[in-house]
C-alpha cells in the first residue's frame, strides 16, 4: 500500500483549488498504480472545529480517504512565515504516523494545492 498524504488548516480552505488539488485526481491514480493507494489528510483544527473542512471531507470520504485532527496550541493569534512551519511538520509527522500504523510501503506527502500526474505512482515506483 502507498498512502498519499497532506496536512492541511482552516485558512486554505477559502479555495478549492488550494485544499483539493492533491486529491482531485484520485481515482484515476489509482487506476494506474498497480499497489493499493490510500489519501490520509492531518487537519488542524481551531475553535470553529471541523465545520470549515465539510467540503474537504466530503471529497476525501466519496474516494474512501482518511483523517485525523490536531491542535497545537503555542500561543500564536495569527498565521505567518515565522510560526506557520512548527504546525506543518506536527502535520507530516502525523501523517508519518498513519502511514506507519496502515504499514504503508511508501508514503507521499504532498502539499493540498499540488495534482501529481495521473500516473504517479508506477512513475515513482
Amino acid at each position: 500500500m502507498i498512502t498519499v498524504c497532506t496536512t492541511l488548516a482552516t485558512f486554505a480552505m477559502d479555495s478549492p483549488e488550494v485544499w483539493g488539488s492533491w486529491m482531485r485526481n484520485a481515482e484515476q491514480v489509482r487506476i494506474n498504480s498497480d499497489v493499493a493507494v490510500d489519501y490520509f489528510a492531518a487537519i488542524q483544527t481551531d475553535a470553529r472545529g471541523l465545520e470549515p473542512f465539510a467540503p474537504f471531507i466530503e471529497r476525501l470520504e466519496a474516494i474512501g480517504g482518511q483523517y485525523w485532527t490536531y491542535v497545537f496550541d503555542d500561543g500564536r493569534t495569527n498565521v505567518d512565515m515565522s510560526n506557520r512551519l512548527r504546525h506543518l511538520t506536527l502535520g507530516q509527522n502525523i501523517c508519518t504516523e498513519y502511514s506507519t500504523a496502515k504499514r504503508a510501503k511508501h508514503m507521499l506527502f504532498m502539499a493540498a494545492d499540488c495534482m501529481p500526474p495521473d500516473d504517479i505512482m508506477p512513475r515513482m515506483l
